[in-house]
């Protein structure tokens, strides 16, 4: 691959995270795979987040670092989407830590499982009590398929939102072919995955537990699982109204996790 073009690009929304965006951002430069950028949108935040950003790019000019007013996670992935240029995009956020061996592990599944379109790994869930100290953690996904090497599709997101999200890479193929993350999709990865699989895409999953995901800070939409699922809902009618030449199994899976979320 050309050395002028990074494998990962990493997409990095980030929204009033002074108390994390550090421990993020460090846990990029321990990688042990180091063909990689790093697209820093700061969307609007009025504390000191992106002074914090800018002193990293100052530092690496592997990191990027943009500011915009507060559109959205969904808008600050998209823009920092358009301003990549790596093979493989890679969600990462502000508020989460990389294992080291991340980019690395990834990497290796890719080369030697080149078929698929995007990959996703497993990870530990971690949430807060009201102080912002660690109450539990426990892995993201824990039944017995997740122990090994799996594929996802559309049937299985609408059951539940399986894949880890961020951790994972999607190549830049399938960004072209889908447009990506959009704009005005609160949940923007849930929204992805859905035009990704009636695309066509095909999902590899490694069990390794290579992302810490953070769960239950202040200001979350992930604190508020009736927003979460409404957002799911959302980009399943915008799929059922949108999608053209849906073929009648989506459409019955489509309607099944409708009615799936929205009464949870």
């Amino acid at each position: 691959m050309s050395k002028n073009i990074p494998y990962f690009s990493i997409l990095f929304p980030a929204y009033n995270a002074q108390d994390t965006v550090a421990r993020a951002l460090d846990s990029v430069l321990v990688q042990d795979f180091d063909d990689w950028e790093l697209i820093a949108v700061d969307d609007g935040s009025t504390d000191g987040t992106l002074e914090i950003l800018e002193k990293y790019a100052l530092k690496d000019d592997r990191f990027r670092v943009v500011s915009q007013k507060n559109l959205g996670v969904g808008a600050a992935r998209h823009r920092a989407q358009e301003l990549s240029s790596g093979h493989f995009l890679m969600n990462f956020d502000a508020d989460d830590v990389m294992d080291e061996h991340l980019l690395s592990v990834i990497k290796r599944c890719i080369i030697n499982n080149p078929r698929y379109d995007f990959y996703s790994c497993n990870g530990f869930l971690t949430t807060y009590d009201s102080e912002g100290k660690i109450f539990s953690q426990r892995p993201y996904v824990s039944s017995p398929r997740f122990k090994g090497e799996t594929s996802l599709d559309l049937s299985d997101i609408m059951e539940e939102p399986y894949i880890l999200s961020c951790g994972s890479a999607v190549s830049r193929d399938l960004i072209k072919k889908t447009g990506g993350y959009r704009e005005g999709f609160r949940a923007e990865d849930f929204d992805f995955w859905v035009r990704a699989f009636l695309a066509g895409a095909k999902h590899f999953y490694t069990p390794d537990m290579l992302y810490f995901y953070t769960k239950g800070l202040k200001d979350q939409m992930n604190t508020d699982q009736t927003l979460s699922y409404a957002s799911f809902v959302a980009s399943i009618d915008d799929a059922l109204l949108n999608t053209p030449h849906l073929k009648e199994d989506e459409r019955r899976l489509l309607e099944q996790g409708r009615i799936t979320y929205r009464y949870r």
